[in-house]
């Protein structure tokens, strides 16, 4: 038996097509370290305190994915000040992104928010 993200057990055999819930296709452990990822992505330089409030992850939790992310280069952490910032693979991953994106197509939902904003 294998047991879910929600608790709920199954013994691994594959279920028809559009049968799955979406809750049930997620990691739990995948999407909180994403959480954290992404919150220094909008809030850098910031501190394992701070990121573990906002993400409402217990400190010693936030601390495991922070340094498996820092281990990875997807997060740097100053030495100095205890703050963490965006590591270099998060520049890999974005110009990977980028590098399959024409920028018409990148830009084009930005653009649209400027139209509307400022109606040009």
């Amino acid at each position: 038996m294998i047991e879910g993200v929600n608790g709920s057990k199954n013994s691994g055999t594959k279920r028809g097509r559009g049968r799955i819930k979406k809750e049930e296709t997620r990691v739990q452990t995948l999407d909180r370290g994403i959480s954290v990822l992404e919150m220094i992505a909008r809030a850098h330089p910031i501190s394992l305190s701070e990121i573990s409030r906002r993400v409402e992850l217990h400190p010693s939790t936030t601390f495991r994915f922070l340094e498996t992310l820092r281990q990875r280069g997807y997060v740097q952490l100053d030495d100095e000040t205890g703050l963490y910032t965006p590591g270099l693979k998060c520049f890999e991953m974005g110009s990977a992104f980028l590098v399959t994106q024409s920028l018409p197509k990148v830009a084009e939902p930005y653009m649209n928010v400027l139209v509307e904003r400022f109606g040009e």
